[in-house]
């Protein structure tokens, strides 16, 4: 488990030859997709395990439009890591669901890639959301209240049930003081200037993703899985 992601970027750079960026441009700008592959080739990072715990709420994706989106929900998408969907994205995705996550009293939805959601998530009861994550949702419920006032019928309850290797950003070389801003899957993600984040390696999409963490330093939603 701890050397899936770095077999599988190894796997899509065996051909290329590995070239270190000179010191003044290695973290400037935008990092690529391909830069990100390059550098966890030459960094080597350890990587961290972790799993979601308890199961949260989704709301289905039926559309590419945006006003097709709750209000509710789309004014707090991508908050956290400041991330910009597009049309074309949603349409990619449409049979998945926004991820209803909580980072602390804030609301921080995003989209679960379709391929993520269709291999990795199983759906649950409402119930299980009461019974094992019932602090998420009074806050989700102070969020969003307009959903389950009415019982909205794609409000789904989900949970990831396998464990996703991670590798630190400051491993990685990148400093927690400064602000960070990643290619990924759906766009651009934004690590905060202050803090460290994780990257999760997409192989559906072979490329990385950013985690953000929480007040305890985990990626947000998720904790450390037992080895």
């Amino acid at each position: 488990m701890l050397k899936l992601l770095f077999v599988a970027t190894a796997a899509l750079f065996s051909s290329a030859t590995w070239a270190a960026p000179n010191c003044a441009s290695m973290f400037s700008g935008v990092q690529s997709k391909q830069h990100l592959v390059e550098l966890a080739q030459s960094k080597n990072p350890p990587q961290h395990v972790f799993i979601k715990d308890a199961p949260v709420f989704g709301y289905r994706i039926t559309s590419g439009r945006f006003e097709d989106i709750p209000l509710t929900i789309r004014q707090h998408l991508g908050a956290v890591d400041q991330t910009k969907y597009t049309p074309e994205y949603l349409e990619q995705n449409i049979g998945s669901v926004f991820a209803l996550q909580m980072n602390g009293d804030k609301a921080d939805f995003y989209v679960i890639g379709k391929a993520t959601f269709d291999a990795k998530y199983a759906a649950v009861s409402a119930e299980q959301v009461a019974q094992k994550n019932g602090k998420y949702l009074g806050k989700l419920a102070q969020q969003v209240p307009e959903l389950f006032a009415i019982a909205d019928a794609n409000l789904v309850a989900v949970l990831k049930m396998t464990p996703v290797p991670m590798v630190r950003m400051s491993d990685m070389g990148y400093a927690l003081e400064s602000k960070v801003t990643i290619e990924s899957p759906w766009g651009e993600q934004t690590k905060p200037a202050g803090q460290d984040a994780f990257l999760v390696f997409d192989e559906s999409k072979q490329q990385f993703y950013m985690v953000n963490v929480g007040a305890d330093g985990l990626p947000l939603s998720y904790v450390p899985a037992r080895q």
